[in-house]
């Protein structure tokens, strides 16, 4: 569920069902991924994957006979860990996740990607270099993106809901009401376009702590290209917003 009319792109949104988990729980078998390869391939046109790393889904689009190949895009603070790569055909999604869940960095960057492109020169620290772009031109997307905060500088975020249990919402809330000054807005982690009853349990925790004073922006709102319009302030946990707010000056 990324934020892409911005950009004009048109987009494929891929449904996970109650078997979609079952399979790939008991299975290890990614349906999802399948059905998004089956309907790329239904377009009867080669094409070329960009993705943050090789996740079941990527895994599915790149073995497909029309994939001409594959390039890592960076993504957030998995792209600032000390991540090796690791052998084609080496291991299976199961294996790979199983390992990953034990904390190994070593099983995200299958070794033949084409390239990889990143924001700074320290992401990706661990990959082959000869393959490594920068895309240190940032400002060109403020021709595409309409700024939604101008004039807010105050800006909370949130991690992904699977590092803040259900249980700390109404917690998170009341932090963001203590440390925030009036009419800041906090931007929610893009994982909570997935779990939309998670967002809106948040919003109402919200509500009950600041009442009107602090509120939810939209998650269309994309915090690091806002930074490149102004200034912002960043109240929130550890995150790679960190990283590009030292970048780009807030």
């Amino acid at each position: 569920n990324s934020e892409l009319t911005e950009f004009g792109f048109e987009a494929l949104e891929i449904q996970t069902s109650l078997l979609d988990r079952l399979f790939a729980k008991v299975l290890g078998i990614n349906r999802r991924g399948l059905r998004l390869a089956k309907a790329l391939e239904a377009l009867k046109t080669r094409f070329i994957v960009y993705t943050s790393w090789m996740h079941p889904e990527a895994d599915s689009l790149v073995s497909s006979p029309l994939c001409q190949g594959y390039f890592l895009i960076e993504e957030g603070q998995q792209s600032y860990y000390p991540a090796n790569e690791y052998s084609y055909g080496a291991r299976n999604w199961r294996a790979r996740n199983k390992a990953i869940q034990m904390g190994s960095y070593d099983h995200f960057y299958r070794n033949d990607y084409v390239g990889c492109f990143g924001l700074t020169r320290n992401s990706f620290p661990n990959l082959d270099k000869t393959r490594f772009q920068i895309l240190d031109n940032m400002t060109i997307l403020k021709t595409t993106y309409k700024a939604k905060l101008m004039g807010i500088t105050n800006i909370g975020i949130l991690p992904a809901p699977r590092r803040l249990p259900r249980d700390f919402l109404q917690n998170a809330a009341d932090k963001f009401s203590d440390m925030m000054p009036e009419g800041g807005v906090v931007k929610m982690h893009p994982g909570f376009a997935v779990h939309k009853d998670y967002a809106k349990e948040f919003e109402l925790a919200l509500e009950r702590s600041a009442g009107k004073r602090i509120t939810c922006c939209g998650m269309d709102v994309i915090l690091e290209i806002e930074m490149l319009f102004e200034k912002k302030v960043i109240f929130g946990p550890r995150s790679s917003v960190e990283i590009y707010a030292k970048t780009l000056g807030s």
